[in-house]
């Protein structure tokens, strides 16, 4: 496996937290008042929702793509899937963050009032996210890298029951060696689309990313960039023009990533599309 493979899903850890990040909690005396009242409020909001898509930009390329959910019942709550992902599965996924605010209910704790993008959040924080399980494809767990969550913190709007901002930090473990990693998601623009509420703009930020790649590794990644730099240099000037705008960002990021071990990138929702079935030429999962 390449270093650009080894980096790819790492990338897609963060696509793969937020991009099904709908509304979620606030305003309670306690961390579990506020988790069950945000639970209540989804199940409410979503009861007329079967299915829904998003088409997706990403400041990573220039290509929009389309991901599609289907409602599942899993013991007695609905759960929203990929096609082809079992309800087991979907039940612990991250992707879903309602399944996962039982099990941190309990070790969740609010912590205070903050104002963010105008609006009055509580702060909800877990100190300890061992032994939950939060599936190993939404976190981007690769045949030779992990990563796993270890505190988590979510700033709830007070009044709307919307997550603002969540931050994680955790550890990157790759060939025996574990490395700190963050990743902060800042959920803006909220739409609501036949009872879906969806952040239109989520701005994300890692940080640690290349904590765990040898030096070696990151040699290999300069390398490897430098050389696809030269043969853009050399192609004709259309050919050049039409390729960098294809993987010019993607380079920058890589470039970014390689020098600061840091990430940032935006994804924006290009449309919405509720209880229309899949996307043309994409079957149903069925159950």
């Amino acid at each position: 496996m390449n270093t650009r493979q080894r980096i790819a899903p790492i990338l897609a850890a963060a696509l793969a937290m937020v991009v099904t990040l709908p509304a979620a909690p606030a305003r309670a005396q306690s961390a579990s008042s506020v988790l069950q009242k945000a639970l209540n409020r989804y199940d409410q909001q979503m009861k007329g929702v079967d299915n829904y898509s998003l088409t997706l930009g990403s400041s990573m390329m220039p290509q929009t793509y389309t991901v599609y959910y289907e409602k599942k019942m899993v013991n007695g709550r609905p759960v929203f899937v990929t096609p082809g992902q079992s309800q087991d599965k979907a039940a612990s996924e991250w992707g879903n963050p309602y399944e996962v605010l039982p099990k941190i209910a309990s070790r969740a704790r609010v912590t205070g009032h903050e104002i963010v993008d105008g609006h009055d959040s509580y702060v909800v924080k877990v100190d300890d996210l061992s032994g939950i399980d939060f599936g190993q494809e939404a976190l981007g767990q690769a045949q030779d890298a992990k990563l796993e969550p270890k505190t988590m913190t979510l700033y709830l709007d007070s009044q709307a029951y919307l997550v603002r901002r969540m931050h994680l930090e955790g550890t990157i473990t790759r060939d025996s060696a574990s490395n700190p990693i963050t990743m902060d998601a800042h959920m803006l623009d909220y739409r609501n689309v036949k009872g879906l509420m969806q952040p239109f703009k989520t701005q994300i930020t890692m940080e640690g990313l290349t904590g765990s790649l040898s030096k070696e590794d990151r040699d290999q990644a300069r390398q490897s960039l430098a050389q696809l730099q030269e043969r853009l240099k050399n192609m004709p000037a259309a050919q050049r023009q039409a390729m960098e705008q294809m993987l010019g960002p993607q380079m920058k990021k890589m470039q970014q990533m390689l020098d600061t071990g840091s990430m940032d990138m935006t994804i924006e929702v290009k449309d919405v599309k509720v209880n229309e079935g899949p996307p043309k030429g994409q079957g149903s999962g069925g159950s």
